[in-house]
């Protein structure tokens, strides 16, 4: 059911006749963060080699990215509560498209850093806003089915990114790889300034005082309703970008070129969007905490699979098997667990949105931070870290959750 205090009536009506179109604004707001981080993935082995860099140091471009759109989306939550959504998503976009020429003509290390921090900051308006804009025009139930209709492709980004990654480095070399994403960032600000809808009413906007957006954050950490829902993306981006961020250099110690490497990400997306078709399928029926616990069951056996498999086996058809029944559960986890949050953030949308964008992709950056050192190029020692965490979610998540 659409909130209809959301906006005039003729407004509502509008976005209404056009939802095909909100949707696919939103779905790429959502991507757009992913496709920064993972397009240039094949590539990461050839570029270190062009800026001069060992394997740990061309990770840290993907941890500073990845620490940018968390930090981001902290600063934006505030913001987009008290300045709306539209402008600051045009703004955002903005930054993303010229961060990411820069990044395409990276004569340095050092260039290549702070474009990818810059590029994550731009990035993060639409992760951020896109959830605000969901909780804005939907009551929680209905956010949980739109969420579930726009993650599927979400999901499908980190699978096709990397494939779409590889042959325009292939053909075109690794600057085309950001020059791709820099279009990407121009679609969306080109469809914001002619189609998206300011979502955000004069009744819900909020105060920009210091003090408030000092204890906001503090208020919603403490409501342990929000903690239980946040774990679930939290630990489920944990598990898969340790994955991401090392299994290139395992692909590549495997003799594997970067059109090939892309292509082992291709099974992930249809598990992921599998487990977010039934997931959605399954809220008809069930209720949401009950699915997310089932997500949490699915996403640990991934887990122990992929610990299983280092333990017995260097197969990588075995390794990508188990993080495709991981990226299951995570169809499960993703989607529902960030309808909870916002659901339980109701009263202030745009920080719970920040906060959540800013622990999941904080979790996410110093996933790929630390899993460089710890794996080793080793399937095992990926598996022992991925199990770790899985296990650790569903506990925290069952533990928080008690009725």
């Amino acid at each position: 059911m659409l909130n209809q205090s959301v906006t005039t009536y003729q407004n509502v009506n509008t976005i209404m006749q056009r939802k095909w179109l909100l949707l696919l604004i939103l779905t790429m707001m959502s991507t757009a963060g992913l496709v920064g981080s993972d397009v240039y993935l094949p590539a990461l082995p050839i570029i270190g080699n062009v800026l001069k860099q060992d394997q740990h140091a061309m990770q840290l471009t993907l941890g500073i990215y990845l620490f940018g759109l968390s930090i981001g989306q902290l600063i934006i939550g505030p913001l987009t509560d008290r300045f709306g959504r539209k402008n600051l998503v045009i703004g955002g976009m903005l930054l993303y498209l010229a961060a990411s020429l820069s990044c395409a003509f990276s004569v340095s290390y050092n260039q290549m850093l702070i474009s990818r921090f810059l590029q994550a900051l731009g990035a993060c308006s639409g992760l951020a806003i896109g959830r605000a804009i969901v909780g804005d025009l939907f009551e929680p139930k209905e956010a949980g089915k739109v969420f579930s209709s726009i993650f599927p492709f979400v999901g499908m980004s980190p699978a096709i990114s990397p494939v779409i990654g590889g042959f325009i480095a292939y053909y075109f070399g690794w600057q085309a790889t950001f020059i791709f994403v820099g279009l990407f960032a121009l679609a969306i600000t080109l469809l914001a300034v002619s189609y998206l809808p300011e979502t955000l009413t004069a009744d819900k906007q909020q105060p920009l005082h210091l003090m408030k957006v000092l204890s906001g954050y503090p208020k919603l950490l403490a409501d342990k309703k929000f903690l239980a829902y946040l774990t679930a993306p939290c630990t489920a981006y944990i598990a898969y970008f340790a994955y991401i961020a090392q299994s290139p250099f395992i692909f590549h110690a495997h003799g594997y070129g970067e059109r090939a490497i892309g292509t082992f990400y291709i099974t992930l997306s249809f598990t992921y969007v599998a487990g977010n078709l039934i997931g959605k399928r399954l809220l008809n029926s069930f209720e949401l905490d009950r699915i997310i616990r089932w997500g949490y069951m699915i996403f640990n056996l991934g887990g122990l699979l992929l610990f299983m498999t280092g333990l017995l086996t260097t197969s990588l058809v075995f390794m990508v098997a188990a993080i495709s029944i991981l990226t299951f559960g995570n169809g499960f986890l993703i989607p529902l667990g960030t309808a909870g949050v916002i659901s339980a953030s109701s009263k202030s949308i745009g920080y719970g949105s920040g906060l959540l964008g800013c622990l999941q992709l904080g979790s996410a950056a110093l996933s790929s931070a630390i899993v460089g050192i710890v794996a080793q190029d080793s399937i095992l020692n990926l598996g022992i870290f991925i199990f770790c965490a899985t296990l650790l979610g569903m506990i925290l998540f069952l533990s928080l959750n008690k009725k």
